[in-house]
């Protein structure tokens, strides 16, 4: 004969958990939260900067070739280049007679064709062009290259991004 003790039967030992071991896997819950919820908000701050800064960089890649193209296009009349202006808007003559247009509105770096309006980036913050001559003298009537200089800004993350690039004209 078996002796059992009170309160415990065979069916009922070993079945569920005791309040002592729900109390101890809910603390534990918690700790773990704690510990791991600042974790994962700084991996999603790093992964929504990270893209915001891809996105910033993609727009200057961008904005800084596809005006350098253009900008290699400029036809030459007699001794002289045909381009408007030192500081924007910028307007010229492309070797095929196309009038081009580059302006700064706001943060939006703009490329108009005529009727045909293009942004190339709605973070920029300064666009400045320079005109040299061979010997490095800054020369608007005969330049040979345009240093061309982008700066953008993330609005989110508050980066600044900067990039020179030096086009060298075609016609020479």
């Amino acid at each position: 004969m078996k002796f059992h003790h009170l309160g415990s039967s065979p069916s009922t030992h070993g079945r569920g958990f005791t309040l002592v071991e729900m109390v101890i896997v809910i603390v534990l819950l918690g700790i773990l939260a704690a510990v791991g919820a600042p974790m994962i908000a700084n991996g999603m701050r790093v992964a929504v900067t990270t893209g915001t800064g891809l996105d910033t960089l993609s727009q200057m890649r961008y904005a800084t070739e596809r005006l350098a193209r253009e900008l290699r296009e400029v036809r030459l009349n007699g001794s002289t280049y045909d381009i408007s202006a030192a500081s924007l808007p910028v307007t010229f003559t492309k070797v095929d007679g196309t009038v081009v247009k580059i302006s700064l509105t706001g943060s939006n770096l703009r490329i108009d064709y005529g009727a045909t309006s293009t942004v190339l980036s709605n973070q920029a913050s300064n666009l400045t062009l320079a005109y040299t001559n061979v010997i490095g003298t800054v020369s608007m009537s005969n330049p040979s290259f345009i240093d061309l200089s982008l700066a953008l800004a993330n609005a989110t993350t508050g980066a600044s991004y900067t990039q020179n690039t030096r086009v060298t004209l075609r016609n020479l």
